[in-house]
């Protein structure tokens, strides 16, 4: 996907001119409804991951959906750049996908990291639940042969 020259605006960074995360994440109008709503969005899925921690089904599913939602940013970014008018004041979806990768893959993606964290601590408490279970049987075994 790209833009015509015509179809830029102004005052449009070029992704060029862009060197760190930072200079780039300060060109962003965070006054935008668009881009409040991006930032709720990441901060109820973070509080809802760390909510449903003991829920490892939701927490699946959360970690599916999330993930696929990573795979349709790029007809998303096509979308959304074609249609920024309806719903913000600038056109920030460029060509090589930066600012979708930005603003909504990498937190998913960090959220998506939180949950795996999660699985594996759960998975560590199931294997010592699991191995003291196995011990107390043996034991029980052990007592049950020395009576007879």
């Amino acid at each position: 996907m790209s833009f015509k020259e015509s179809q830029l605006p102004e005052d449009a960074i070029n992704t060029k001119e862009i060197d760190s995360i930072y200079k780039f994440l300060a060109h962003i109008d965070w006054n935008e409804p668009f881009m409040q709503g991006l930032v709720i969005f990441h901060v109820l899925a973070m509080v809802t991951i760390l909510r449903t921690r003991k829920r490892v089904w939701i927490q699946g599913f959360l970690f599916t959906v999330l993930l696929v939602s990573i795979s349709l940013t790029e007809r998303a970014n096509e979308w959304l750049a074609t249609n920024f008018k309806l719903y913000a004041k600038l056109q920030y979806f460029d060509s090589q996908g930066m600012f979708i990768s930005l603003t909504y893959s990498a937190p998913v993606l960090v959220n998506c990291v939180i949950i795996l964290i999660n699985w594996f601590f759960i998975s560590g408490d199931m294997l010592v639940k699991v191995k003291r279970k196995q011990i107390e049987v043996e034991a029980k075994k052990g007592e049950s042969k020395k009576e007879k």
